[in-house]
C-alpha cells in the first residue's frame, strides 16, 4: 500500500474548479443580479417617488446588485469578489425565508412580478452552492475543510441575519385588539382571519371607504395580475343576480403594486377602489370579506374565495 501525502498548495488546487466554470458560476449569477436590479428599476420607475425608506432602500438595492453583478463578470479579485457573493446571497436566503415564514404573496426580489418567497430562497441555495462549487475564499495554504467550515459559517451566519432583519421589518396586525390600528413603519403583513369581530382596519388606506362603513358589503380583495382573483371577479359578474340580500352590495379592492394586466370587468352596481400604495403590503389574494356597519364577520381566502362566487356566495 502507498501512503500519498498531499502538500497545502496541492489541496487548495481542489477548492476550485476550473477557470471556465468558475466563469460560468460567476457570470449566471452576475446576470442574475442584473435582472434582479433591472425588475426593480422598472418598478420603481412606474412608482410614485414618495422619498420613503422603503424607496430608498429598493434605489440601494438596486445599486448594490448592479455593483456586485459588475464585479463578478469582471473577474478582478475573484476570491474576494465571491466571498462578497456568498455573504450577499446567504442574507438574500435569510430575507426569502423571513417573508416565507411571513406567508407572504410576493419576495419582491424581482420588483412587481410576482415569486413566491420558496421559489426565490430555492434560487439563492443554488447560487450558494454555485459558489462553494468553485471556492470562495481562495488564499493560500488553507485546507479545503477550512475553507469549507468558514464558507458554512458565513452562509450560515449572513442567513440568520438576513432571516432576522426580515422579519422585523414585517409588521402583521395583532388579533387582541377590538380596532386594529396599521403600523407606522414596515412591512405590513395582512392576516385577515384575525380582522373576524373587529372594525375592517383599512379603512383609512381605501378610496371607497365611506359607504363601506355602514350596511353589509361583500368585499374582494384582489391583485389584477392574479388569476385566481380574476377567476372569482368573473364569477362574482355571472352570479350577480343570485346573490341574496344577506351579502349585501358588493365592492372590489385591488392591492398594489398595481399593475396592467388587461380590463377586468366587474359586476353592476358595484364599488371598485384600491389600496392606498402609501404603505408596502403583504397579502396572498383573493381574500373575501363580510363587512357588516364597518365590522368584518366573515374572512375567507383562495380556493374557498372562487367556491363561494361560484355558489352566488354564503
Amino acid at each position: 500500500m502507498v501512503l500519498v501525502v498531499s502538500s497545502g498548495t496541492e489541496l487548495d488546487s481542489l477548492a476550485s474548479r476550473p477557470s471556465s466554470w468558475a466563469g460560468v458560476v460567476t457570470g449566471l449569477l452576475g446576470l442574475l443580479l442584473v435582472l434582479a436590479g433591472v425588475l426593480k428599476a422598472w418598478s420603481l420607475a412606474h412608482e410614485p417617488w414618495t422619498g420613503s425608506r422603503s424607496s430608498w432602500l429598493s434605489a440601494g438595492e438596486i445599486v448594490f446588485e448592479w455593483m456586485l453583478a459588475a464585479w463578478l463578470i469582471s473577474g478582478r479579485r475573484s476570491g474576494l469578489s465571491r466571498f462578497a457573493a456568498l455573504v450577499s446571497f446567504g442574507a438574500f436566503a435569510g430575507i426569502s425565508t423571513g417573508r416565507w415564514l411571513a406567508h407572504a404573496s410576493s419576495c419582491g426580489c424581482f420588483g412587481a412580478v410576482p415569486i413566491p418567497p420558496a421559489a426565490t430562497v430555492g434560487v439563492d441555495l443554488l447560487a450558494i452552492m454555485g459558489l462553494l462549487s468553485i471556492g470562495v475564499v481562495g488564499k493560500p495554504r488553507r485546507s479545503v475543510l477550512h475553507d469549507g467550515a468558514l464558507s458554512v459559517f458565513l452562509v450560515l451566519t449572513s442567513g440568520l441575519v438576513g432571516t432576522l432583519a426580515s422579519k422585523s421589518s414585517y409588521v402583521a396586525l395583532p388579533p387582541s385588539e377590538s380596532e386594529i390600528a396599521i403600523p407606522t413603519s414596515g412591512i405590513v403583513v395582512l392576516e385577515p382571519k384575525h380582522w373576524i369581530g373587529k372594525q375592517f382596519p383599512l379603512f383609512d388606506y381605501v378610496n371607497i371607504a365611506a359607504p363601506l362603513r355602514s350596511g353589509t358589503w361583500t368585499v374582494l380583495l384582489y391583485h389584477s395580475d392574479c388569476t385566481q382573483c380574476q377567476a372569482a371577479i368573473s364569477s362574482l359578474s355571472v352570479h350577480r343576480s343570485q346573490i341574496g340580500a344577506q351579502s349585501g352590495g358588493l365592492a372590489f379592492l385591488e392591492v398594489p403594486p398595481f399593475t396592467k394586466s388587461g380590463e377586468i370587468t366587474f359586476p353592476a352596481n358595484s364599488l371598485v377602489g384600491q389600496i392606498s400604495e402609501a404603505r408596502e403590503w403583504f397579502i396572498v389574494t383573493p381574500v373575501m370579506l363580510r363587512v357588516r356597519d364597518g365590522v368584518v364577520v366573515m374572512a375567507i381566502k383562495g380556493d374557498a374565495v372562487l367556491a363561494a362566487a361560484n355558489s352566488g356566495l354564503p
